[in-house]
């Protein structure tokens, strides 16, 4: 999936919550999705969805390439 949808999403950084963290003991680190040029995470489920959905060759193409 990374690889396919690569071309179309930002990579978004990791950033560590001082609040969060200290509040609940642990270290809590956020994806910072709201970098993406939509301002959400959606496009990296909807482009790895879209991308994955191989368009069938027609049965020309498959035969040709059997050969």
């Amino acid at each position: 999936a990374q690889q396919r949808i690569e071309p179309y999403i930002m990579r978004t950084p990791l950033a560590r919550s001082n609040l969060l963290s200290a509040q609940l003991g642990f270290d809590v680190w956020l994806k910072l999705e709201n970098r993406q040029r939509t301002g959400s995470f959606k496009p990296r489920g909807a482009f790895n969805n879209l991308l994955s959905r191989a368009v069938p060759a027609s049965r020309e193409q498959q035969l040709a390439l059997a050969v």
